[in-house]
This record gives C-alpha cells, structure tokens and sequence, in this order.
C-alpha cells in the first residue's frame, strides 16, 4: 500500500470594488476570472496584445498555470 498526500486550497469568489484609480501589475490569477467595469474603461495588456474594456463588456481572463 502507497501513501497518497492531497493538498486541497478552497478559493471562493469575491468582489472587488474601488472607488478610486487602481494599476494592478503582474497579477496572477489561480483560477479563470470574469470581471466587469461599471464605470469608465480599462486596459488590459497582455504581452504585446492590448484591449480595452467598457461598461457593455465583460472581461474573461484564463488562470495562469
């Protein structure tokens, strides 16, 4: 008989929410993320790729591995 380990990490979902101008860099996401701009625009760059995102959009971001 072999012993197994398992290591399990629980992320929940959550909301972030700002009232002010924030610059995230170098962010790494564990798990795909869906995110939506209320108000105004971002830009999202990725590599030499750049998007920007407006209200009527929603913004799908893979998880890093």
């Amino acid at each position: 008989m072999r012993n197994i380990n398992f290591h399990h990490n629980a992320l929940t979902a959550a909301e972030i929410t700002t009232r002010r101008l924030c610059k995230l860099h170098r962010v790494t996401l564990f798990a795909p993320a869906i995110c939506r701009v209320n108000r105004g625009s971002k830009v999202i760059v990725q590599g030499a790729s750049e998007m920007l995102a407006t209200p009527q959009q929603l913004i799908i971001l893979p998880a890093e591995g």
